[in-house]
């Protein structure tokens, strides 16, 4: 009687029931920082694909529009992207490659035609008849301005629309014939499958990660 009394005084099934219920708890919270350092990370890498690749683009020698610049930019654009792995992975399959992703360039340009847009008044008095270009017509080089498969529009609008009406840049632009390189990418955020809370975190994360950055042209 005397050892079933204290073995039931003891303090050791206290300590297994919170160690039984504190453990899980622990694993838990470290898949989440895991989750979570992976959602971070995937924006970081999204952020500095954007800037490398419009750092380029204004960077790029050659005749705009050429077939040797065409053949350039898409060489490095190529390039950039694939320095974006595993994050963005234009050679996998299924939901992870091309359809988990799309990127567009798109250049921003001066235009002179009739009819051209009226954003307001600029230093010298003229319309703001700055376009969106996103098209190879009457180039003699052939541009991808597009990669990746995720169905997903421009947020700057379509070829040729007025570029202030959706890219605020452009109203602060104070001069005629300048050129502006446009980097967008969509990203479909997925939950690492390393972790059983992936589907926890999917549920809290923004479904679509979206970066923009913005240069002005640098060559002329």
């Amino acid at each position: 009687m005397r050892f079933i009394r204290k073995y039931l005084s003891t303090k050791k099934g206290q300590s297994l029931v919170e160690m039984t219920f504190g453990i899980p708890m622990l694993i838990g919270l470290g898949f989440g920082v895991i989750e979570i350092g992976n959602m971070i990370n995937s924006y970081l890498v999204l952020t500095h694909l954007t800037r490398e690749a419009t750092n380029i683009l204004a960077r790029q020698p050659g005749v705009k529009g050429s077939t040797q610049w065409a053949t350039s930019v898409n060489t490095d654009l190529n390039a950039v992207i694939s320095k974006a792995s595993p994050v963005i992975n234009p050679t996998a399959s299924g939901a992870r490659g091309p359809n988990q992703y799309k990127i567009y360039y798109s250049m921003i340009e001066w235009n002179t035609a009739p009819g051209a847009c009226d954003g307001g008044p600029m230093a010298n008095g003229q319309p703001d008849n700055y376009r969106i270009r996103r098209s190879n017509t009457g180039w003699t080089g052939n541009v991808t301005w597009q990669y990746g498969s995720l169905s997903r529009n421009s947020n700057l609008g379509n070829d040729g629309e007025c570029a202030y009406l959706l890219l605020p840049e452009v109203k602060n632009l104070s001069a005629q014939g300048l050129v502006l390189h446009v980097i967008e990418v969509f990203y479909d955020y997925a939950p690492s499958k390393l972790t059983p809370v992936e589907g926890f975190i999917g549920a809290l994360a923004p479904g679509i990660f979206y970066r923009k950055t913005v240069f002005m042209d640098v060559v002329g």
